[in-house]
């Protein structure tokens, strides 16, 4: 369905992975390092590889959504430069919803 898949290596073994989708920016939609590896910069490489995509498809804006009450994750994007644009709540059905906050990234890049 359009997605692409990246997955991180750390000495030789799988430590985590991403998914992005290109439309108006890309899309990030996973992003997940497993947890005895996280602090070891693997989440800025992996991001990188984003970076690099997002260049050669000449795009400047990466966006997520983030669970409005998973702090980590919040000021780990606000760190890496992602900031708060707006909010969104989805209904994922049985009674449940997704209670989430946009993100996005603006990249400089060379048209």
């Amino acid at each position: 369905k359009g997605y692409v898949y990246y997955i991180a290596y750390y000495e030789d073994k799988p430590c985590g992975y991403s998914a992005i989708m290109q439309d108006e920016g890309i899309f990030l939609s996973k992003f997940y390092v497993k947890n005895a590896l996280r602090g070891k910069g693997l989440g800025k490489e992996m991001l990188n590889t984003i970076y690099e995509f997002t260049a050669e498809h000449n795009l400047n804006r990466i966006w997520l959504t983030c669970n409005k009450y998973n702090l980590k994750s919040l000021n780990i994007y606000n760190k890496l430069g992602f900031e708060i644009v707006s909010e969104i709540v989805t209904d994922i059905g049985n009674g449940y919803v997704m209670d989430d906050y946009i993100l996005e990234k603006y990249l400089s890049v060379n048209l």
